[in-house]
């Protein structure tokens, strides 16, 4: 079985100190140097459809991106300023920016599962005052991208492209279509062909919305035990074939 996730935004219990209150913000993290806007992929090939790969999918969709406008500093902050040391509790799987940030943990487990396949690329978190956060996150790219959908068993929206002769199709023996995630609620379900899987244990689906993160029991299983936090799971997602 399959399975995909989501990370919430953290929320915590932070002191005002100009007010002199406590109640609960979102905490955020955000770039002190870098441009997250600007990074993309090493690979922009066109793989399906008739345009690159969306940025907003840069850490989902299983290619390695260009390192170069990556930040190398983050802050630790909310919405009544950066957080001090010690006020909250980081989980280890966060998202900024549409970018996957991980625990050296999780990066652990995830070379484990697939030794030298994935890119992983080191960041510095600080706490209020530069200090830093002192254990090792890095950016998160998947580095594996399937085209694995069994559109004849997976719905409820599958959409195709309009034929023409500008249009990539990455397989032979359907359309060049995709499942659309615009309503994925209960009746949401992708299923996956066992064959073009394979092994495969993290990959990009790029025929599920314009790209999608998924991972196998393995993993989640793997993740459970490490008691991994930050991610909520959606799934299981079945194989076929």
């Amino acid at each position: 079985m399959l399975w995909t996730f989501d990370v919430p935004m953290l929320g915590a219990v932070l002191v005002n100190e100009e007010e002199g209150v406590t109640d609960d913000y979102t905490v955020v993290i955000n770039p002190l140097d870098g441009d997250l806007k600007a990074v993309r992929h090493v690979d922009q090939t066109i793989d399906i459809g008739s345009g690159p790969i969306s940025p907003v999918d840069n850490f989902v969709a299983g290619r390695a991106v260009d390192p170069a406008h990556l930040p190398t500093r983050m802050l630790i902050t909310s919405t009544v300023g950066p957080v001090p040391k010690g006020k909250i509790k980081l989980p280890d799987v966060m998202i900024e920016g549409f970018a996957t940030i991980v625990h050296a943990r999780v990066r652990d487990i995830i070379a484990k599962q697939e030794p030298d396949t994935h890119q992983f690329v080191p960041v510095t978190l600080e706490w209020k005052g530069e200090e830093p956060v002192g254990e090792d996150y890095y950016f998160f790219a998947p580095c594996t991208r399937l085209f694995a959908l069994d559109h004849s068993k997976s719905g409820p929206h599958m959409k195709y492209f309009t034929p023409h002769p500008n249009v990539v199709n990455p397989r032979d023996d359907v359309e060049a279509g995709y499942l659309s995630t615009k309503r994925m609620k209960k009746e949401f379900y992708p299923v996956f062909h066992r064959s073009r899987v394979v092994d495969a244990q993290i990959f990009g689906a790029g025929d599920v919305g314009t790209s999608m993160l998924m991972i196998t029991d393995a993993v989640k299983d793997a993740f459970d035990d490490a008691g991994v936090t930050g991610p909520v799971y959606q799934g299981p997602y079945a194989l076929s074939d």
